[in-house]
């Protein structure tokens, strides 16, 4: 199986950090990934989110259901507000947050990207706005914080 291959190299490569993310946190579990059901240190594994619609079931799944051990959550494209589940559970080690792009791209409301900073200062969760926010958003204040574990792992560049 092929991810197999993925969590092999993982193990093989403590000195590297990790990030896997996918759209169905429910078809992954820490037996599968590490003897005994141990997370690697170096995985950093996440769920991708758009807005209420999905991070209803994808953020209690990953918590809940999967129990990950260090969460990201992505939410990209920004298409909705994406707060409510979070607050309702364990705070993620991650959140990454980027607007839609490409052809016809329209900015998120503000109040979507508002209300995901506050959760990230309410919470103490390190938060990274991606560049793409500086075309649509030229306004708005980029945060790129990465997760201190992470940098004691890769450093601090990017």
């Amino acid at each position: 199986m092929w991810r197999l291959a993925i969590w092999e190299q993982v193990r093989a490569n403590p000195q590297n950090a990790y990030i896997v993310l996918t759209k169905r946190p429910d078809r992954i579990s820490a037996v599968e990934i590490g003897p005994g059901g141990e997370w690697p240190q170096n995985l950093w594994l996440g769920t991708s989110i758009t807005g209420e619609r999905d991070d209803k079931w994808r953020v209690h799944e990953a918590h809940y259901s999967v129990n990950i051990r260090r969460l990201v959550v992505s939410v990209e494209p920004l298409l909705g507000h994406a707060s409510g589940e979070l607050r309702r559970c364990r705070p993620p080690a991650w959140l990454i947050v980027g607007p839609q792009t490409g052809p016809g791209a329209q900015p998120p409301e503000r109040a979507w990207v508002d209300a995901l900073v506050r959760y990230a200062d309410d919470t103490g969760v390190p938060l990274w706005l991606k560049s793409s926010f500086a075309r649509c958003m030229p306004d708005i204040e980029l945060r790129q914080e990465l997760p201190a574990a992470m940098t004691a792992i890769c450093g601090e560049g990017r």
